[in-house]
């Protein structure tokens, strides 16, 4: 694993001061952090391995892309490895890992009204307290208040007992809060338009502050349509501000119709995997994890999509 990712560092190039402190780092990099289970596929095994660290370089950035690698099969998943193995009460796992793999109907045909539904359901019952949306450090949102009521753009508050608070804005068009978004993800509005347009009453953007008013969590949400043959994707970007993705996790190259990596026009390595009438694509970096879920697109389509995207430099 080590020559993996030394290899990785030498394919960038970077100056040579850099990459060496890059190669120097990489024995010593943290340990797990919290990693995200790909949507709508089942975790079949949790094992123990080094973090899996593929290096990236953006136009004017690098970027430490934390991705699923795609493998043949469980024989070329890193054999577990263990901190203080052989002592009883401090012989746990370094990293936890998975390998996933797509249910049986991963690539069933799905509509945006099937998959824009939930989000409908908020700006429906939005005013009131019948949808507030998960949990934060396992404690549940007791109230909410509206901020913004009417116009383009809807606003609440919702807090809990811990004095966490999520402000949610539920715009007609994301690019009217573009300014929201930018500290963690960038997108070519213009050029997005020009692909797809974002359905009625599927856009959701969360930023939510712990206790003493830092940054905690920001996500964005949105359904477009991708033309008038039924196609459709929606994009999910989810920013740690107090924590990191991990890597670690591995697909099966047989698993998928096609199974590889594209890096786009803006540097940003995305894993895309297409099976039946699904194609999806994961860019997962430290702090942000960009997934984008579609049907009835081309692989060739869904490029073009993720060439609009970027993350902010620094």
């Amino acid at each position: 694993m080590e020559n993996k990712l030394k290899r990785a560092v030498e394919g960038i190039e970077l100056p040579e001061a850099a990459a060496a402190r890059i190669r120097a780092g990489l024995s010593s990099a943290p340990a797990g952090k919290p990693r995200r289970r790909l949507r709508g596929r089942a975790v079949i095994i949790a094992a123990v391995a080094a973090a899996l660290l593929i290096i990236g370089a953006g136009a004017a950035y690098a970027q430490v892309f934390r991705n699923s690698e795609i493998v043949g099969g469980v024989e070329d998943i890193p054999e577990p490895t263990f901190k203080n193995s052989g002592i009883l009460e401090d012989s746990g796992p370094e990293i936890a890992v998975s390998y996933t793999r797509p249910n049986a109907d991963f690539g069933a045909p799905r509509t945006l009204d099937e998959g824009a539904e939930s989000i409908r359901k908020l700006y429906a019952s939005f005013g009131t307290d019948e949808r507030l949306g998960g949990r934060v450090l396992s404690e549940p949102w007791t109230g909410s208040r509206v901020l913004r009521g009417s116009g383009d753009v809807l606003e609440r508050e919702v807090y809990n007992a811990s004095g966490y608070v999520e402000r949610d804005l539920l715009p007609a068009r994301i690019e009217l809060v573009a300014d929201e978004i930018a500290p963690f993800v960038v997108i070519d509005f213009s050029e997005l338009g020009r692909l797809a347009e974002i359905a009625p009453e599927s856009g959701l953007i969360s930023i939510i502050t712990d206790s003493d008013g830092a940054l905690y969590n920001r996500s964005l949400t949105a359904y477009y349509s991708a033309g008038d043959d039924g196609a459709w994707f929606m994009l999910d970007v989810d920013r740690l501000d107090q924590h990191e993705w991990s890597g670690s996790s591995y697909i099966f190259e047989g698993d998928w119709d096609k199974a590889y990596v594209y890096k786009n026009a803006n540097g940003l390595e995305f894993v895309i995997t297409a099976l039946d009438s699904r194609v999806d694509a994961e860019c997962t970096a430290a702090h942000t994890s960009i997934m984008i879920t579609s049907y009835f697109m081309s692989t060739a389509d869904l490029e073009a999509v993720l060439d609009c995207i970027s993350l902010p430099e620094g």
